[in-house]
């Protein structure tokens, strides 16, 4: 009976990965090794990525334990090259197709000037959130609570702020960014400065 549950545990799981399209990416460049995850067409880094840059990325509060847990923090200008061979910043249409497919499956859910409504939870960690705020992470992207660094270089909210670069340019000083946050249930695009660090999830090339 023992030996029959453990068979069913692991036959369990090995659907539910492979249900979700979950595999591995090795960064040949410093041979770090990230989970990627297949969510509609496309395949997203179910990680921050945590490639050390010679200028322009740092780790929270200078604590390479954050980097390990977090992924690092980028200014916009680093985060456009900074994926690995084949991947790239996502575009604000890429994370934008990641919520119509969530829509679809999860939804409907109401769209607010680019800010998609309750659909928050479904894109969260189930772990590193404040205030009991963790998700459900239905589809493996794993969003963190990695925080950010502002022009003054002062590291803000971790543990209730998760942003991701976009290589969409707004202006000469602003880019997008989709981020959530601890204490609403959106899932959130906006704008910020250029020089503040955000987290960066890379997508695989077409």
């Amino acid at each position: 009976m023992k030996h029959s549950f453990i068979i069913f545990m692991i036959l369990f799981f090995t659907k539910l990965l492979f249900a979700q399209g979950t595999s591995t990416l090795i960064d040949t460049r410093d041979d770090k090794t990230y989970k990627t995850v297949k969510i509609g067409n496309q395949i997203w880094m179910a990680e921050n990525l945590n490639y050390k840059t010679d200028t322009g990325c740092l780790c929270y509060n200078n604590d390479p334990a954050n980097c390990a847990s977090y992924g690092r923090l980028y200014n916009w200008k680093t985060a456009l090259n900074v994926c690995p061979d084949g991947w790239h910043l996502p575009d604000s249409s890429d994370f934008e197709i990641l919520a119509l497919f969530i829509n679809k499956q999860k939804g409907p859910f109401i769209k607010d000037k680019g800010d998609w409504l309750e659909m928050g939870k479904y894109l969260k960690a189930n772990i590193s959130w404040d205030n009991k705020a963790n998700g459900t992470d239905d589809f493996g992207f794993s969003g963190l609570a990695g925080g950010y660094s502002n022009e003054s270089l002062h590291d803000v909210s971790m543990g209730s702020f998760g942003a991701w670069w976009t290589k969409t340019a707004l202006n000469g000083d602003c880019a997008g960014i989709y981020y959530l946050h601890s204490d609403y249930k959106a899932f959130y695009y906006c704008q910020t400065w250029i020089q503040h660090s955000c987290s960066v999830r890379c997508i695989k090339n077409n």
